[in-house]
């Protein structure tokens, strides 16, 4: 079931691929943008939702259903 997200399309992008193991320079290159675009879209998405790390910003998205 997934829950209401607060974070936006392109951070829950960069979340998913962050979840399948990803550096932030892979999934910049997936993606089609900077590295610094993907650092800061991560850095924003742990604002929004209270977490300080890459690995705690994934285990939420995945236990609240926001990202598969």
């Amino acid at each position: 079931m997934q829950r209401e997200c607060p974070l936006t399309n392109e951070q829950i992008e960069v979340v998913r691929w962050l979840s399948y193991g990803k550096t932030y320079s892979e999934a910049a290159e997936f993606m089609g943008i900077s590295m610094k675009a993907t650092q800061r879209r991560v850095e924003r998405a742990w604002r929004v939702t209270g977490t300080f790390n890459k690995t705690a910003l994934v285990a939420m998205a995945l236990r609240k259903g926001w990202i598969l």
